[in-house]
């Protein structure tokens, strides 16, 4: 018997597919184009990464309803922030693709789920917004350089200080 000649079956396929999905769940560059080749089409990747979310959040709600909260709602809010960082590239891909048609059934699906885990009336976002990026010590000083160049060019051509809006006088 030949060993060279492997061909791929449903096992290699489907651990093909998880392994693309670990990938892209991270993040990680590159792994949205082979995870869209290994599933056929967007709308099958949507579907599988929109389960996978589903999975996982419901397992976070259930933690919180377990805990037993004092306030269930910001509970849900810090379980959906929380799935969120813990999951970045699923994040980042369903809220990219929050309006496609294809989610809509799974994503009444989760909604209604969630509603139940809180009875508020309140809305409850399935993926939370990305968090703002947060300043770098080299980034603001490259900031406060280009601002000041700028006002420098600004008063050496006679405009207005941009902060009083006052003209210097001739020196």
């Amino acid at each position: 018997m030949d060993d060279t000649d492997r061909s791929t079956g449903p096992d290699d396929e489907r651990h093909a597919r998880m392994d693309a999905l670990r990938r892209l769940r991270r993040g990680v560059d590159g792994a949205l184009d082979e995870a869209v080749r290994l599933f056929g089409s967007d709308e099958q990747l949507l579907l599988a990464v929109h389960h996978q979310w589903q999975v996982a959040l419901l397992a976070r709600l259930d933690q919180v309803l377990e805990n037993g909260a004092d306030d269930v709602h910001a509970a849900v809010l810090r379980a959906v922030a929380e799935q969120s960082r813990a999951l970045p590239g699923f994040a980042a891909l369903l809220r990219e693709h929050a309006d496609e048609p294809v989610l809509d059934r799974a994503r009444d699906r989760l909604s209604g789920y969630v509603d139940q885990a809180c009875p508020c009336g309140r809305p409850h976002p399935l993926v939370a917004r990305p968090a703002p990026r947060r300043a770098t010590a080299g980034g603001t000083a490259r900031h406060v350089r280009a601002m000041a160049a700028g006002w420098r060019q600004r008063l050496a051509a006679g405009g207005p200080c941009p902060v009083t809006g006052l003209r210097l006088r001739g020196t």
